[in-house]
């Protein structure tokens, strides 16, 4: 799941992705994405000849059960998928398991209101009861007989679903999330010093791109407006 957020190209890495694995794995891609996406991923499909297809997730559950195997499934706006109870879903589901695909889920808000949002994004592409590696060692403590209620298995996405607690989840997550802030990338971009039209210094974030020009981040000043309300 690439969960970055707004603005920080999640469809150009899902593009990329795309290329890398068909030149290299001969990998073709199916993209399923809202309506209002269809158009801008078949445009990119295009422009970047990339051996795929768009299916809108309104026509999942009707075009999916009969369309060739895709290597590559990667779900834009994945966050639309966080109810396992849809017809979508299920078709998706299926089709996922059917032809053994990779999938690259892309979400800037991977969580809404509870854990269970996450665990059905990532249940597209893990089974229930698939060896994790790891435990909901703070659900655990707090319920000493979780293990009971779970035939045992600890370390799968059922008994995650279990928990309630965020630790375990984060953990979960570590192994599965890639996600970046504007904040991080602030923080890790380079740095150089400016002097503004006043004549003041101030250190500047910037990236480089390829070609040796600088893009420098914008420096948000807040403007206060004056209104008068009546009563």
């Amino acid at each position: 799941m690439l969960g970055d957020v707004v603005g920080l190209g999640k469809t150009l890495t899902a593009v990329a992705t795309a290329l890398m694995l068909q030149a290299a794995e001969d990998y073709s891609t199916l993209v399923l994405c809202p309506k209002n996406l269809e158009a801008m991923w078949v445009q990119h499909l295009d422009e970047y000849d990339i051996n795929g297809r768009v299916v809108p997730y309104s026509m999942a559950d009707k075009l999916l059960p009969e369309l060739k195997r895709f290597n590559l499934v990667i779900c834009d706006e994945s966050h639309n998928l966080r109810n396992n109870a849809t017809v979508a879903y299920d078709a998706i589901h299926q089709y996922i398991r059917a032809n053994g695909s990779k999938v690259l889920l892309l979400t800037a808000t991977p969580y809404n209101l509870a854990f269970t949002d996450v665990a059905n994004q990532i249940g597209l592409y893990l089974d229930e009861d698939d060896d994790l590696g790891i435990v909901p060692s703070k659900a655990m403590n707090n319920d000493p007989k979780l293990g009971s209620k779970v035939d045992g298995k600890l370390n799968t996405l059922t008994a995650f679903r279990r928990s309630e607690e965020a630790e375990d989840w984060k953990r979960l997550m570590s192994d599965h999330l890639v996600r970046r802030t504007r904040s991080f990338i602030k923080r890790t971009a380079n740095k150089t010093t400016v002097t503004g039209p006043d004549g003041n210094s101030e250190e500047r974030e910037y990236l480089e791109f390829t070609d040796g020009r600088r893009f420098f981040f914008p420096t948000r000043i807040a403007t206060p407006l004056s209104h008068s309300f009546t009563k």
